[in-house]
């Protein structure tokens, strides 16, 4: 991983030419927050926090908040969280009210992105054209 501005980053560029964690947090703050206006945390932190405590294992509400509370240092690093982490009571609020179907576009982005963003180089197809971008392996997207 690498450092830039203030925030961790993968390494790698996404299929739109931005850094791939730019472009994976864009997708999920795309994703339209049906809380009220007033909303304590932002709903693209959370679904970041959510989907990275799933992949280490989360199942429910109270293990993705234990989760944020166990890496608050790491995560605050990668998004922003001015209120701390969520309670287990915001996630599951946030579930129960997101729209299922936005849901699911938005994870299916989000995994298109990152397989793009995983392959090396030369395996590339710069999406709309059909056309290799060439090059070597530039490495791992993981430093």
């Amino acid at each position: 991983m690498l450092r830039g501005e203030g925030k961790l980053i993968l390494k790698g560029l996404s299929a739109w030419g931005k850094p791939l964690m730019e472009t994976l947090l864009t997708i999920l703050r795309e994703v339209r927050d049906p809380r009220d206006m007033n909303a304590r945390h932002c709903a693209g932190s959370m679904l970041f926090i959510a989907l990275a405590a799933t992949l280490c294992g989360a199942k429910s509400a109270v293990d993705i908040a234990d989760f944020g509370r166990a890496h608050t240092t790491i995560l605050g690093e990668i998004v922003d969280l001015p209120h701390g982490i969520p309670s287990h009571d915001c996630f599951s609020r946030l579930f129960r009210l997101l729209d299922p179907a936005e849901r699911e576009r938005a994870l299916r982005r989000f995994g298109e992105a990152l397989h793009w963003g995983a392959r090396p180089v030369h395996d590339r197809v710069t999406p709309g054209t059909g056309r290799s971008s060439g090059g070597g392996h530039d490495g791992d997207i993981f430093d």
